[in-house]
């Protein structure tokens, strides 16, 4: 299997494309070369650079760009992996053009047969963590064993690139997830304004900084209008390296299931995370290392709702179609402060004991 030449398509948003770590690590360790296939439109390539875990990096983002890359690449790939949310139909075409096998995590429905004949299916398994799932494309036996945080971690060869300077110490705090229009991951921004008015009381040499995306600035916006001691926003106004530098450099990371939980966590940093209609079990880092991630989430029969394998569809089928998001709508900030309080009280605990 040495130097085997595979490639990996990437067809997600940040947050999945990051908990494809695993299945690279496990390729680069039996000798891949690997090439990244990035056919989504959320560009995640930065968080791959400098990493060691591709020897290249190909955004193939039209048809043009994929026509282009099937000629020039004609069966260059020993192995094709498409996780499932990368196994359409053009991803196969172009993977049929570029590779001898592909490994495959679904398969579209009425796929024409002559595209099915170098796919190898690997079915999901039930009681996985998803990048356990992604995993299993390589090594599907293997896949069962838990997880570390060390599979999750994302390399680093070098420092990425700087952004302006923070006060520190800080958190690192993002009010809403999916560009703000993920409503049913989305904690009440009065919640947010109560649980930061708390926590600047709590712990007034610490400073606390939004992160998100433009779409995030609304909430943003009402958060720094309550005036509370130690808020930066930097909401809108960072690249995707400087996000990752504010993470690498911030003491733990709040917020709901999003991207920037998922970056936090392959940064080595905590999170205290707010679920609603999604399954921290199957996309948290609570139950890989329950020690450096806390969840908190409101215990209501319809839970989750939102997840791709057996989905609780005893109220709704899916979690857009729910009219009141009652799992986080209703998550009260009793249920939230005292538990956040702690966390980062053994945060700050244990990151004194490291200096020691």
């Amino acid at each position: 299997m040495e130097d085997t030449r595979s490639a990996v398509f990437v067809s997600s948003g940040y947050g999945n494309a990051l908990l494809l770590i695993p299945l690279l690590k496990t390729l680069k360790k039996r000798g891949h070369q690997l090439t990244g296939v990035f056919t989504s439109p959320f560009e995640s390539e930065p968080f791959f650079e400098n990493s060691g875990l591709f020897e290249e990096l190909v955004p193939v983002r039209n048809g043009s760009l994929a026509a282009l890359f099937a000629i020039s690449r004609y069966l260059e790939f020993e192995y094709i992996y498409l996780d499932r949310l990368a196994a359409t139909r053009k991803n196969i075409l172009l993977a049929h053009f570029i590779g001898k096998f592909i490994i495959t995590a679904h398969v579209p429905h009425n796929l024409p047969g002559f595209l099915k004949r170098k796919l190898f299916l690997v079915p999901p398994q039930e009681g996985l963590h998803d990048a356990q799932q992604i995993l299993g494309l390589v090594d599907a036996e293997n896949a069962r064993k838990p997880l570390n945080l060390e599979d999750m971690r994302l390399p680093r060869l070098f420092n990425t690139k700087k952004t302006a300077s923070l006060s520190k110490p800080y958190i690192a705090v993002q009010l809403s997830a999916g560009s703000g229009a993920a409503s049913f991951k989305n904690w009440p921004t009065e919640h947010w304004i109560s649980l930061l008015k708390e926590l600047a009381l709590v712990f007034p040499n610490l400073h606390f900084v939004l992160l998100g995306e433009s779409g995030e600035l609304d909430a943003a916006k009402t958060v720094m209008q309550a005036n509370i001691p130690n808020v930066q926003s930097e909401v809108g106004k960072t690249s995707l390296h400087e996000l990752v530098s504010i993470l690498d450099e911030c003491l733990l990371f709040i917020g709901p299931d999003s991207a920037l939980m998922h970056l936090a966590a392959v940064s080595a940093k905590p999170t205290f995370t707010l679920w609603g209609a999604t399954d921290f079990s199957v996309f948290g880092y609570a139950t890989i290392d329950p020690a450096m991630h806390e969840v908190v989430y409101q215990d209501i029969a319809c839970r989750p709702c939102s997840v791709w394998i057996k989905p609780n569809v005893s109220r709704f089928k899916n979690a857009e179609s729910c009219p009141d998001h009652r799992c986080m709508k209703e998550l009260p900030l009793a249920a939230v402060l005292p538990r956040c309080i702690a966390f980062i009280e053994k945060q700050i605990s244990n990151t004194l004991r490291h200096v020691q």
